[in-house]
């Protein structure tokens, strides 16, 4: 693992009641993180399938360049996904 930081923040939504995702640079897993107030949870983040998001590590890296590509930041690596999108009620169910 490269020397950097291991979680990078690669979404963001809110202040008060806020959503955002991380992802492990070392693992490629992405997680869910929720906050409102003084409280929080966090969860790895799931696709359609229920299976774990994992942000793919193995990208082209050009011969010339000797960055290796766990130095790359996660905003460099190309997806082949469409970005997720994610919604917050609310709206409390009780």
């Amino acid at each position: 693992m490269s020397k950097g930081k291991r979680f990078e923040k690669i979404y963001s939504q809110g202040v008060m009641e806020s959503v955002a995702i991380w992802v492990d640079r070392e693992t490629g897993v992405n997680y869910l993180f929720h906050q409102s107030g003084y409280s929080g949870g966090l969860t790895p983040l799931l696709d359609g399938n229920g299976n774990v998001v994992i942000t793919p590590r193995e990208i082209p890296v050009a011969e010339a360049d000797c960055q290796s590509v766990e130095e790359l930041p996660i905003s460099e690596i190309p997806f082949d996904e469409k970005p997720i999108e994610i919604s917050v009620n609310d709206e409390t169910q009780n």
